[in-house]
């Protein structure tokens, strides 16, 4: 979101006195349910800022803190909350000392640790009724601000202590910070820990899912993760009713819906599982978002691919003609994987149409050529694209994940061209997206060749790919699509890694392709240093690099 003036007008003032907090919660969840959430959220800015009754104003900061990153708003609102509310009794006292603890999870993910921890460890002291709540909160905005290690810290503290406290959550966020560690193998028991107090809580369930996936036990993990709700635009999607497919499910003659769920990366990483459920008679529809339509239907031609928008669109006696639906992040489990073995390694599984006549050739060529001042010039030590950046996120969780994994142009090819002389004898493209891609106005270092103003989905990327000899990309949906195409992918990861990248190691189960380089703190400065030498060393061993 961009700025926002908190502005109060005559319908906003009117709205805030007849709603509930109750009634308004609801409402807005309705609204974000249905892919209508910048409604919730203007609804939720002006209530916040009109209203004058305690409880409206903390639905509406709750509701920011969750699904927006203006994280600046929400701690001005639960500021005006604690103004509002009387000193006098101890019931009065808990209530402000709550607000503070949610005042600190703001601050937190605004950046000003020290102010957090500080009210944080006020109320520790001084309400000793909310340590278990207080605890709880502070090792998840010490999780949620990219601090895993602090946030074990403070857990194994409880955990150690002589009145060792018990909660499903601080289970659950000692889960999360030995899985964030790289330590997935020991996560394991607290998230089991925490499901023995709530068997069916779902975030602890995903979560266990995700460390047991990350340990290398891929059995056990599908077999968890496809218990989660599917993470998608709309939450009303008519096909979400239908029942979801299973390992159980004689697929001959089947029709069965495919569609995207969670990051384009997902849908790139498993529709590669599609030939084993044609191979069983299965009838497929593939769900998609415009990104990916092109790449997906010329791949695999015996399945009906749609745009998701047209299939949400579907008259009901199209409906009818489905048995089942499946996200497509389900098929490893759909389709047996027990171990390693069961993947299918074989790349590319991707390709872009008219590979013999790659249109981005001769783009590519045009663009050196401008850049040279002439045909003539040598051939490059190797063609290299970069991206630094994952797509643009809203909700405050997948903001914080992104941030995470996110680098910049300036630190990327600063820290890389510094540990790597010759990079100025290779041809660097880049490959970024979205609004990350104007930091090439600031970049004032090794000529950086772009044509993504030529590209409109995935199958143009792809396309150029084909004329690169290496991929420089953080975790995002390009590292996916370089591993599909076979294309050397060097994938810089953030340090908690996701789990599909493992605990450790520099190579990846899931594209032969693929190195991993592995940050090893929160600054990728160290992690792309690595990288800038790495290259530095097969450039100095070979004339002709082999990535």
């Amino acid at each position: 979101m961009g700025k926002v003036a908190l502005e109060p007008n005559a319908e906003a003032e009117q709205q805030a006195v007849k709603i509930t907090a109750v009634e308004f919660t609801i409402a807005c969840e309705h609204l974000f349910a249905a892919g209508e959430g910048h409604k919730a959220i203007q609804m939720a800015l002006q209530v916040g800022q009109a209203s004058q009754e305690v409880p409206l104003i903390l639905s509406a900061s709750g509701l920011l803190a969750k699904y927006t990153n203006r994280h600046d708003i929400v701690a001005t609102l639960i500021k005006k909350a604690i103004h509002l509310t009387p000193d006098g009794t101890a019931e009065l006292a808990r209530s402000k000392s709550e607000m503070h603890i949610f005042l600190a999870d703001a601050l937190m993910a605004m950046g000003r640790k020290k102010e957090a921890m500080d009210i944080f460890q006020a109320i520790i002291k001084e309400c000793p009724a909310l340590r278990v709540a207080a605890l709880e909160h502070i090792s998840m905005a010490l999780l949620e601000a990219g601090y895993p290690k602090e946030a074990f810290t403070v857990l194994d503290a409880c955990f150690s202590s002589s009145d060792a406290l018990v909660s499903l959550p601080l289970y659950n966020n000692m889960g999360c910070a030995l899985e964030r560690m790289n330590r997935s193998e020991e996560a394991l028991p607290y998230y089991e820990k925490a499901l023995e107090l709530d068997p069916t809580n779902p975030v602890v369930s995903f979560g266990h899912s995700v460390s047991l996936l990350k340990a290398g036990r891929l059995e056990e993990g599908f077999k968890k993760y496809v218990r989660r709700a599917p993470l998608v635009n709309d939450r009303n999607f008519w096909f979400l009713d239908l029942p979801r497919l299973s390992d159980q499910v004689d697929l001959e003659g089947k029709r069965i819906l495919l569609y995207q769920e969670q990051g384009l990366g997902d849908t790139i990483q498993f529709i590669r599982f599609v030939p084993w459920l044609l191979s069983k008679g299965a009838k497929l529809t593939i769900a998609l978002p415009i990104q990916l339509l092109d790449l997906i239907s010329i791949n695999y031609q015996q399945t009906d691919c749609m745009l998701i928008s047209d299939v949400a669109s579907m008259a009901s006696a199209q409906r009818s003609e489905f048995d089942f639906s499946c996200p497509i992040p389900d098929l490893p489990f759909v389709c047996g994987v027990k171990s390693e073995k069961n993947i299918p390694h074989s790349t590319p599984y991707l390709l872009p149409s008219g590979v013999e006549d790659n249109r981005f050739s001769q783009i590519m060529r045009e663009e050196v050529k401008d850049i040279c001042g002439s045909s003539d010039s040598a051939s490059p030590l190797a063609r290299i694209g970069i991206v630094w950046a994952g797509d643009k996120r809203t909700k405050a969780a997948d903001v914080a994940a992104d941030q995470r994994r996110s680098t910049t142009l300036l630190d990327m090819m600063g820290a890389v061209s510094a540990h790597c002389p010759d990079l100025r004898k290779c041809e660097i493209y880049n490959l970024q997206f979205g609004r990350r891609r104007s930091e090439l106005k600031e970049w004032h270092g090794v000529p950086i060749i772009d044509i993504m103003n030529e590209v409109e989905n995935m199958e143009d990327t792809a396309a150029i790919m084909l004329n690169l000899d290496l991929i420089i990309s953080v975790d995002t949906s390009t590292a996916h699509l370089a591993g599909a195409l076979g294309r050397p992918i060097w994938m810089v990861s953030r340090w908690d890694a996701c789990w599909r990248w493992g605990d450790k190691g520099d190579r990846s189960v899931w594209y032969p392709t693929m190195r991993v380089f592995r940050a090893q703190e929160n600054s990728f400065l160290p992690v792309l240093a690595e990288v800038g030498k790495a290259l530095h060393v097969i450039f100095q061993n070979s004339e002709h690099p082999v990535f």
